[in-house]
C-alpha cells in the first residue's frame, strides 16, 4: 500500500508540473484515492494503537499535531525566506507571499489577525 500512495503522490506531483505523463492515473483522481486511503490509515492506526490508551482521541490529536506541525513550519519559513530572496532578484515577477511580508505593516489589523490565524492553526 505504501507503493501505491507513493505513485499516486508522484501522479499528483507531475499534473502539478504540468507534464502529461500519468504514473497511475491523472492529478486529480489521484488525490481523491490518496486522501480516501491515507483517511483508511488514519483510521486503522486511531483504531488498533489509540483505542486501548486513556484519553485516546487527544493522543491521537497531540500525535498528528506533532508529526505536521513542525514540517509545516519548517517548510512555511523555507519559502517565506525564498520568496522575500526571488522578490529581491526578480521584482517583476508577480510573488504573493513576499506581499504579505512586504506589505504586512499597511494592512489592517482583521487582515493581519486572519493571515496569523489561518496560518498557525492550518
Amino acid at each position: 500500500m505504501g507503493l501505491f500512495r507513493f505513485l499516486l503522490a508522484l501522479s499528483v506531483a507531475l499534473s502539478h508540473l504540468h507534464h502529461n505523463e500519468k504514473v497511475i492515473t491523472e492529478g486529480f483522481v489521484a488525490v481523491q484515492c490518496f486522501f480516501m486511503l491515507s483517511g483508511f490509515y488514519i483510521f486503522k492506526t486511531l483504531s488498533e494503537k489509540y483505542i486501548a490508551l486513556k484519553n485516546p482521541i487527544r493522543k491521537f490529536y497531540f500525535s498528528r499535531f506533532l508529526r505536521i506541525i513542525p514540517m509545516y513550519w519548517l517548510s512555511f519559513f523555507a519559502l517565506a525566506i525564498w520568496s522575500i530572496v526571488e522578490h529581491k532578484l526578480y521584482p517583476n515577477i508577480p510573488n504573493e507571499l513576499a506581499s504579505y511580508v512586504f506589505f504586512m505593516p499597511k494592512f489592517n489589523w482583521l487582515q493581519n489577525l486572519h493571515f496569523a490565524f489561518s496560518n498557525i492553526f492550518i
